[in-house]
């Protein structure tokens, strides 16, 4: 109550923080001091609220989203009624779950928020004028480093997948020099090079991700991949348990693929906005997820199986999954060969045509092939998303560049940390 009054207090501020920061200076703003105020405040509500309910954090999204859908912009307006409206879904949400579940097996507030919200959130994203919010920038920025940098830092980032690969090799439960030659050869070896696979294409997707989005943060995730890939291995698991091996594998493999058809279906407006399809990938996902988290509860025996595989793993990996991966290695170079488009995609919409080339084509082309690179991945290792996110910003810190002198080494650090963390997983405890 008492973070709603302050609310109420800094709405004048926000009204002017939500112009642009040389505005609010000339305004007498004390731009910093104020936002960090108001994101204090933003998560002390926050805590609040998940203290007495749990992460219910689809509202956050809804209902500030829902009022300014109608025209409200002003914070003395803007925050009461979001208030109001996020109060009301809440207790809605709780009423449809207690009518829809049992007083010993209730369905939880969060999962109906989502499975509600979610499709508010599709139509919200598809009312946005045309998706006019302002672009980011060029993924590639800052000052590039010269040539040889860029060589030497590759050349490192090579060694030391390497050295990563040998010592995940040798390490593990059991020593090397003590286990059999099959033992080494039919489980510990495709591990280790399936670990390789899936940290190329995962960090692949998510590269491209991010230049055809123009979002520094885009990664397989955010356009419903891994959550649609996530579901489809969970029901295929669920109704065939005998079929945890391929069938898991291959239903996440094409789950990946009809989500983002739904997104990308729904998202068409003459033509594909990064915002809106971001926005639209987001909601999918998140409902995807809701779909999946009802489940394992209406069938709690089945989460001890299938939890390790949602939040990725390499356990268990064989030569027999290697087929599964192999068409997203294969799409690699054709990525790579890719690069000049990809970096005119990352500039704006304007520049790509004005030299000729066939934006919506060519977008939809790289977008399909990070798809298939992400699903790939899914189908061998779960959700190991993350590093679609990792990689390629790693990659741009370190030596930002063209896609085609970026990607080696946003694929080499995806190696690292797939590699790498299967390693220490397996040895630590």
């Amino acid at each position: 109550v008492i973070g709603l009054v302050v609310a109420m207090l800094a709405a004048r501020p926000l009204d002017i923080l939500a112009t642009d920061d040389t505005t609010a200076r000339s305004l007498g703003q004390r731009v910093t001091r104020t936002r960090t105020g108001v994101i204090v405040l933003a998560v002390a509500l926050t805590a609040a609220a998940t203290a007495i309910a749990g992460p219910i954090g689809f509202v956050g999204i809804l209902a500030p989203g829902a009022v300014r859908a109608v025209g409200v912009t002003r914070h003395r307006l803007l925050i009461p009624a979001s208030a109001i409206l996020g109060a009301a879904f809440v207790i809605a949400a709780d009423s449809v779950a207690r009518l829809l579940g049992s007083s010993l097996n209730e369905v939880p507030v969060g999962i109906v928020t989502a499975l509600i919200g979610a499709p508010v959130m599709v139509v919200l994203a598809i009312r946005m004028s045309g998706g006019r919010v302002r672009e980011e920038a060029p993924v590639t920025l800052g000052r590039l480093p010269t040539k040889p940098r860029r060589i030497v830092v590759t050349a490192t980032a090579l060694a030391v997948a390497l050295a990563v690969v040998a010592i995940a090799i040798v390490v593990g439960e059991r020593p090397i020099e003590t286990l059999a030659p099959a033992v080494l050869r039919d489980i510990r070896l495709p591990r280790v090079v399936l670990g390789v696979a899936v940290g190329a294409v995962m960090a692949t997707s998510g590269f491209v991700l991010q230049r055809v989005l123009r979002n520094p943060i885009a990664e397989p995730a955010l356009i419903g991949i891994v959550p649609g890939a996530a579901l489809a291995a969970l029901v295929i698991g669920l109704l065939v348990p005998a079929g945890l091996g391929i069938g898991m594998s291959g239903a996440a493999l094409v789950g990946g693929l009809v989500a983002f058809g739904i997104v990308y279906a729904i998202s068409w407006r003459g033509g594909i906005e990064p915002v809106r399809l971001a926005l639209v990938g987001v909601a999918v996902g998140i409902l995807c997820n809701a779909i999946l988290t009802l489940i394992l509860i209406r069938n709690d025996g089945y989460i001890t199986e299938s939890l390790a595989w949602l939040v990725g793993t390499l356990y268990g990996s064989s030569w027999a999954d290697l087929p599964l991966i192999l068409p997203a290695l294969a799409v690699i170079p054709v990525v790579w060969l890719a690069g000049r488009q990809m970096d005119l995609v990352a500039i704006s919409d304007a520049t790509p045509r004005v030299l000729g080339m066939r934006l919506e084509r060519t977008r939809l082309a790289l977008l399909g092939a990070a798809v298939l690179l992400a699903s790939c991945g899914v189908a061998v290792a779960g959700e190991i998303a993350f590093v679609g996110l990792v990689a390629p910003h790693a990659a741009r810190m370190l030596a930002p560049g063209s896609a085609r002198s970026n990607l080696p080494l946003a694929i080499l650090i995806g190696v690292i940390l797939v590699v790498g963390a299967d390693a220490l997983g397996r040895s630590i405890i």
